[in-house]
């Protein structure tokens, strides 16, 4: 059952679909981080502003390389919190539009035993948002996905984690702390001053 719903999800997300999956923290909205289209549709959803940039979620740890320059201080969060409730804003390798913005890019590893799952099953990173409309409080059930998007995406039924969005830090100059949440300031800055 688990294996024919997640080929299911990676088939329509091949085909530039957009679904609203788990994760462990709370709902998102995913799609192939390299179909403009598809990422097109999410904005469009959410009625996001197109100057946020969406981040990508990666499937292992070193995926990370691929798409971003990756410093000291990245490799020690990495280290600690890949994979977690922890988004890094870093300075993109590739061009994208919707993902990187001014040269940075926002990448997670989410630690969500499914979502892991699918993302071993394709061959692109997934560009992702929150399942909620711009605004709004972040979905954390399918019920509250389905209230605000209907039968507009495929949504894929599971449980999310910590119910609260990551944090996230900016690593492109010097170290900075966009949103805490899960992890806090205090734990990114001691794991920094670490050897």
């Amino acid at each position: 059952m688990l294996t024919r719903d997640l080929n299911k999800i990676a088939i329509a997300l091949k085909n530039a679909k957009v679904v609203a999956f788990p994760t462990d923290t709370v709902y998102g909205l995913i799609c192939n981080a390299f179909e403009d289209r598809a990422k097109r549709e999410i904005y469009k959803l959410k009625g996001r502003s197109f100057n946020k940039p969406l981040g990508i979620f990666i499937g292992k740890k070193r995926d990370i390389e691929r798409y971003a320059h990756v410093n000291e201080n990245a490799k020690k969060l990495i280290r600690k919190f890949f994979p977690g409730a922890l988004t890094l804003i870093l300075k993109s390798k590739i061009k994208g539009k919707y993902i990187v913005k001014e040269g940075n890019i926002a990448i997670r590893m989410p630690k969500h035993k499914t979502l892991l799952l699918l993302l071993k099953k394709i061959s692109f990173p997934l560009a992702q948002t929150s399942a909620n409309i711009s605004g709004k409080k972040e979905a954390t059930s399918y019920k509250e996905v389905r209230g605000y998007f209907g039968n507009k995406v495929l949504i894929y039924k599971g449980k999310c984690g910590k119910l609260k969005p990551s944090t996230i830090v900016d690593l492109t100059n010097g170290i900075k702390v966009i949103r805490e949440s899960t992890i806090n300031k205090d734990e990114i800055l001691r794991c920094l001053r670490k050897n």
